[in-house]
Formats: structure tokens, C-alpha cells, sequence
């Protein structure tokens, strides 16, 4: 928000509102000015024009309903506006506030509320508008600057998927400026991203599943590597201790994620990705199964404390496997057999469109995924070639 001019300085001291303002609490004539400026009387007389014909959508966040009663004098509507501001906590923003500052900022605040990883998603989005906006000031940023900051992208030949999550962060970043009164209107809320398509997510065909899970049972991570094809999250299978396995019923309860630090190394724990993470899954009997082959190998190993207290995902020296290198791992075992080389997110997808094609209710699948049904079934579900073959059939079948 600009800051008050001479001549709103001079309004100020025309209403002989000047030793009111700086009597209230946490209040200077300058900040009194500033507010005036973003919700002076509307219903005042014209010499109060430089803000009265300001729209309400550009007079802040903080201005108080209008009331159909005209006020008894301009002096009570503009302390009553300055009242309700200050109650609010509203201090307008310093001019000299630039982009870099708040961005880091919100960026500092935002990480103290998602995990660790989401963080580091944030961050190289961040960095980038910061390249581009970083010593500007904040309120003087416009829609044009953000479309020229989606459209750099598209030339660098970045994917739409890119392009929209940078325009996300900077979103984000401009509507917690305009909750703190430091902009009066976030510019980047209409910008569309452009760019090419990003490459489709896809799952591993039947083959290459059988494939993988046989060679896999030659594997020292075999038990792993079923709770992944089962549809655990990497952070889930990392965050498994021997305590959250039942080895008589079966149970696998998830109460942990762990995932990567700023360095994309070993993080802290953190809760599960969403609410409906948080479960209780019967596996199937193989599971159960690899989990006790893995426990007897691991107690002769390490000792029984490991297989009461630790985690399940540990190396050849007993210490936790780290997010990353556990990725690295599941693409040297694609590698090594000969399927496809996909993200290992991909057998998550698999899960979802297997346990459907298995005619499992949709809600229940949802469930054993930690998911909603919507978004299971927009983003997880993935048809082979075979299934649509037979739904191309279908359509010619004899009735």
C-alpha cells in the first residue's frame, strides 16, 4: 500500500485529528494518515474526494461495513475507521518493503506449518520469483509483471504443471501481503499458466508388476518393496517402526511419514501426508509374510531391540534409509529386471488402479490409499492398453 501523501497528512490535521490518532494506542498520525487513505468516510463531503471514490475492493481488507446512516461528522467516521483498523492489529506497510523480504518471510512462517518436504517444494519457486522480483517494492508488482513471470517460463519450454505451481507460490505469497495490509489487491489471481503439457503420470502394466514383484523376492528389501506395490508412500514405509506391525493378526497401523530435509537427505518425523493417512491396514497374507522373513534376518542381525523398537527400513549397517537413496534403490530394481524406469510414486498409481479393477468399492480403496474417492479417481487411476481394448469391444458387442 503507498504510503499517505503530504496532502493526507494535511486532511488528517484539517478533521483536528492529528492528537486524536496519537492517542491511540500503537498509533502514529502517519499510520492514522495511511489508514484514512484506505477507509476514509465514503458518505464525506467532497473535500474529502482523494478517497472517497475509491472502490471498497482497493481500500484494504480492514474497512468497516458502510453504514446507510450518514455519520454526524467526518472526524467520528475516520477515528471509528482508525478503531476498527488498529482492534484488528492493521500497521500499514513500509514503503520500503520489497518482494525478497516478504517473500522470505512467508516462506519462513508457511514451513512451520507444512512438512518438511512441502517446504522444499516451495522453495526453488520461490527463489525464482524472487530472481525476478526480489528488490522491487512489494505493492508495486502488477498482473503484467506475473504474466511476463508465467510467460518466461513457457519460452524456457517449462511444463504447464510448472508454470501453475510457480503462480501458486506467488499467489500465496501476495494473498497473505494482502491479509497483512501490506497490498491492496493480489495481482497474480487471474493469471493463467501456460507452457507445454507435462508428461502424463502412469502406473506399471500388469507384466512389468508380475516382473518386479518375482524378481523382488529374491531382494534383501522384498518386504519393502510389497508394502510400496501395496500403495504405502515412500514417507510411510520409511515412517513403519517394528512397533506399528502386528505379526500375529497382521495389522500394519500407519502413525508417521519421514521424509527429506533441505538437502533432500534424512528428515525429521513428521505426521502422515493427510488425516485419512493415519490408519490400520490388514495386509495380505505375502506381506505378512516378508515382514517376519525380514524380522528374523534383522533381529540376527542387529539384535532383538531393532526388531521391538526400530525402523523396518534400515541398510546393511542397521541405519535408516534415507528418502532419497530409497528412491535410487527402486529405480536400480526397475533397471536391473528390465521394466519401464518410473518414478517410484508410479507404484502407488498402480496400487489404485489394480485394487479397482479388483471391483473393490471405490470409498474402501480410497481409504487404504489415504485418500478422498474424487481424488483417487482423477489422479491415481490408470487403465492399461487391455482394459481399453475391451472397452473399445464393448461398444460393437452383440446385445
Amino acid at each position: 500500500m503507498p504510503m499517505p501523501s503530504i496532502g493526507m497528512s494535511s486532511e488528517l490535521n484539517e478533521l483536528r485529528l492529528t492528537e486524536l490518532a496519537t492517542s491511540i494506542p500503537g498509533l502514529s498520525a502517519v499510520g492514522a494518515a495511511a489508514i484514512l487513505a484506505e477507509t476514509g468516510d465514503r458518505t464525506a463531503s467532497p473535500a474529502h474526494a482523494p478517497w472517497s471514490n475509491t472502490p471498497a475492493s482497493h481500500r484494504g481488507r480492514i474497512c468497516p461495513a458502510a453504514s446507510s446512516a450518514a455519520p454526524s461528522s467526518p472526524a467520528k467516521a475516520a477515528r471509528a475507521a482508525m478503531l476498527t483498523a488498529v482492534d484488528k492489529g492493521y500497521t500499514p506497510a513500509p514503503r520500503s518493503l520489497t518482494f525478497g523480504e516478504y517473500a522470505a518471510s512467508w516462506l519462513e512462517i508457511r514451513s512451520r506449518h507444512v512438512r518438511p518436504i512441502t517446504a522444499n517444494a516451495y522453495r526453488p519457486y520461490v527463489n525464482h520469483a524472487v530472481s525476478a522480483f526480489g528488490a522491487r517494492r512489494l505493492a508495486d508488482i502488477s498482473r503484467a509483471d506475473d504474466e511476463r513471470l508465467a510467460a518466461a517460463l513457457d519460452t524456457a519450454g517449462r511444463s504447464r504443471r510448472t508454470t501453475g505451481m510457480l503462480l501458486y507460490v506467488v499467489r500465496a505469497i501476495f494473498a497473505a501481503a494482502l491479509d497483512d495490509g501490506c497490498v491492496t489487491r493480489n495481482p497474480a489471481t487471474k493469471v493463467q499458466p501456460s507452457g507445454r503439457a507435462a508428461a502424463p503420470r502412469s502406473a506399471f502394466g500388469a507384466a512389468d508388476l508380475g516382473t518386479l514383484r518375482a524378481h523382488a523376492a529374491m531382494d534383501r528389501l522384498h518386504a519393502y518393496w510389497l508394502l510400496t506395490l501395496a500403495g504405502l508412500r515412500r514417507s510411510e514405509v520409511l515412517g513403519l517402526r517394528w512397533s506399528d506391525v502386528d505379526m500375529t493378526a497382521g495389522p500394519v497401523t500407519i502413525a508417521r511419514g519421514v521424509v527429506a530435509d533441505r538437502s533432500g537427505r534424512w528428515g525429521a518425523e513428521t505426521a502422515p501426508k493427510t488425516t485419512r493417512g493415519a490408519c490400520t491396514l490388514p495386509v495380505p497374507a505375502d506381506i505378512l509374510a516378508a515382514l517376519r522373513t525380514l524380522r528374523d534376518a534383522q533381529a540376527a542381525t542387529f539384535g532383538l531391540r531393532q526388531i521391538r523398537t526400530g525402523w523396518l527400513a534400515v541398510d546393511e549397517a542397521g541405519e535408516p534409509h534415507r528418502p532419497e537413496q530409497y528412491s535410487k534403490l527402486c529405480a536400480r530394481l526397475c533397471t536391473a529386471v528390465g521394466v519401464p524406469l518410473l518414478r517410484l510414486h508410479s507404484a502407488r498409481h498402480t496400487s489404485v488402479s489394480r485394487i479397482l479393477d479388483a471391483d473393490v468399492q471405490p470409498r474402501i480403496a480410497a481409504v487404504w490409499h489415504g485418500h478422498d474417492v474424487i481424488t483417487m479417481s482423477r489422479t491415481y487411476d490408470h487403465p492399461d492398453a487391455d482394459q481399453l481394448g475391451d472397452a473399445g469391444r464393448a461398444l460393437f458387442a452383440a446385445p
